[in-house]
């Protein structure tokens, strides 16, 4: 039972050592790099926390109103959703699948 399972491991090594390389790496060192100070437009190896204290004073009232924009945009989304999904099962009768193929078609816009 042993072998199946080391067969799996090798087969997703490979897609994981370059997920690991090209996501989590850098996003680790963005991470380290936020830590460290900057002084005359050169990075300086030195612990701080002012980088998090100025963003947080700065922009914090700015990540509440787009968290606020996205709340209403994704309520809004979701009441014209469940309206159309009503209306395409309830009210449209033998053109329910002409609607419901118009609300698919636009997925594919994507594509293009």
């Amino acid at each position: 039972m042993a072998r199946p399972r080391a067969s799996a491991w090798l087969l997703i090594a490979p897609s994981a050592a370059v997920f690991a390389g090209l996501f989590i790496a850098p996003f680790f060192y963005f991470f380290l790099v936020s830590f460290w100070r900057f002084r005359s437009y050169r990075l300086v190896r030195e612990f701080t926390l002012d980088n998090y204290r100025e963003v947080s004073s700065g922009y914090l009232w700015l990540v509440g109103f787009t968290l606020l924009i996205a709340a209403a945009i994704a309520g809004g989304a979701l009441v014209l959703g469940f309206l159309y999904a009503y209306l395409i099962r309830f009210k449209a009768g033998r053109f329910g699948p002409v609607f419901l193929f118009l609300a698919l078609l636009t997925l594919f816009g994507g594509y293009l």
